[in-house]
């Protein structure tokens, strides 16, 4: 999550005019420099008036996050960036006739494939009738609502080869799926050792990913929560509610919601009035 700057909101008809503006500054006429995309609330398509800032898909073939902020930096200066674990830019409004107003934007880059990026960040948007048209929350509270879930309830686990231990620690090595805001779900083997003060096992290096499943939501939604499932099951947080409620119980999406009131730094992203409007809509679930 970015450190939020002293920024405006920004109406849609000035975000592409805004992004095309900063890209002109950066040298990055005609994508020569580095390829991006709006992803999220900004893109086009969207139908949200205002955004409270612009979110940009980098492809980190190109350009990476500390190349990118020096260009920013040389360009804009130290205090107009941040980089809060997103790199962020303020940079001034532009009409659609190109025209600088005296309000700033702020504007966050992501790296990755932009393709899968593209997928992956988008404005919420909702087919069941379960779910509701007009949703306080945002692609990133399902991303954590789903990397959540992955935590308290592995999916796939199971001992893959027993390591060598030392004279302090006891190592081993775990076969399981994980979930990644940029690419989706992801089978890897987790090196692993135990941590006797926690009393329990941890990370101890690097996955090893074995293979992605590239940005299919109805091939997640299926491997994730019930093979019944449909893709729209993992495309929003009330989505995933509903299909955990409707094939696995009510009981395991309150556990996340009390999980998650818990966690300092997931409470970053989520207010407690998200958390209430989750509970009220998890009480409305029909079950049967």
């Amino acid at each position: 999550m970015s450190k939020k700057m002293n920024t405006a909101r920004i109406h849609r008809s000035c975000v592409h005019s805004t992004i095309i503006q900063l890209m002109l500054e950066l040298g990055n006429t005609n994508q020569s420099l580095f390829k991006y995309t709006l992803i999220g609330s900004s893109r086009l398509g969207g139908t949200k008036e205002y955004m409270g800032d612009i979110d940009v898909a980098v492809d980190d073939s190109d350009i990476n996050s500390s190349r990118l902020k020096e260009l920013l930096i040389e360009r804009f200066g130290d205090n107009a960036v941040s980089s809060h674990g997103v790199l962020s830019l303020r940079f001034p409004i532009h009409n659609e006739d190109f025209e600088p107003n005296d309000d700033m934007v702020q504007i966050d880059f992501m790296f990755g494939d932009v393709t899968i990026l593209s997928a992956m960040y988008f404005s919420p948007f909702y087919n069941g009738v379960e779910a509701p048209i007009n949703s306080p929350l945002k692609s990133s509270h399902c991303h954590i609502m789903i990397s959540l879930y992955f935590s308290l309830y592995p999916l796939g686990i199971k001992e893959y080869t027993k390591l060598e231990s030392d004279i302090d620690n006891e190592y081993r090595m775990v076969f399981r799926y994980k979930w990644a805001s940029t690419s989706g779900v992801q089978m890897v083997i987790r090196h692993q050792k135990f941590d006797v003060e926690r009393d329990k096992w941890v990370r101890d290096i690097k996955d090893q990913v074995l293979t992605t499943i590239y940005p299919d939501y109805e091939l997640m939604s299926k491997l994730v929560v019930n093979w019944n499932a449909d893709k729209y099951c993992m495309m929003s947080t009330e989505n995933f509610l509903v299909g955990l409620t409707k094939y696995k119980g009510k009981g395991i999406a309150s556990n996340l919601l009390d999980a998650l009131e818990s966690d300092s730094k997931g409470l970053k992203e989520w207010s407690e009035s998200d958390i209430e409007y989750l509970r009220n809509f998890i009480n409305g679930i029909k079950t049967s």
